[in-house]
């Protein structure tokens, strides 16, 4: 069997970010790394609701039978592709050198998502430009925007538990995949 990276952006698609955020998290004081990470947490949580939104108002066909879960059955837009992307452009409204380091990242997952015919070119390419529009609206309108400590702690914590749950929902709730 052959090593294949779209197969591993799949099955564990937080993973690449996760270890970023770990990096940065050491790289960066801590204050710095909180608010970025609780900004960052909103941004994925919106990036979700309307990802879903968009999902079940235009309900177009996935050329492949992926989750289990309605709102998830759709094409457009590609949620791994919003947040990829979108983190990448919130990432470089923070710093611009990390950003350059998660670029070869979220292509590899917009070129997952082809490969392995989860979402179409207009699902992948819609998903990605709806994230990089919402990663730079929220490094522009939240930046400066400070939560209490306690609750951009807790958010941050959130963002290192996610990876966790993901893969548990992913577990549950997709359809067997043959490589």
């Amino acid at each position: 069997m052959a090593f294949n990276i779209h197969v591993l952006v799949d099955r564990s698609p937080e993973f690449p970010f996760y270890i970023l955020a770990v990096v940065y998290l050491f790289g960066t004081e801590m204050s710095v790394s909180i608010h970025v990470f609780s900004v960052l947490v909103l941004f994925m949580l919106t990036s979700l609701v309307v990802g879903l939104l968009l999902k079940t108002s235009f309900r177009t066909r996935r050329p492949s039978k992926r989750y289990n879960l309605p709102m998830l059955r759709y094409d457009f837009p590609s949620l791994h592709s919003m947040i990829s992307m979108g983190t990448i452009a919130f990432v470089y409204y923070v710093n611009s050198v990390y950003a350059t380091l998660f670029i070869p990242v979220g292509l590899f997952y917009l070129y997952s998502r082809l490969k392995l015919k989860a979402h179409s070119l207009i699902g992948v390419l819609g998903g990605a430009l709806i994230g990089v529009t919402l990663g730079f609206s929220f490094g522009v309108s939240m930046w400066e925007i400070h939560l209490p400590e306690a609750v951009e702690v807790l958010l941050s914590i959130l963002l290192f538990c996610t990876p966790m749950a993901t893969v548990v929902f992913r577990l549950k709730y997709s359809e067997k995949i043959e490589d």
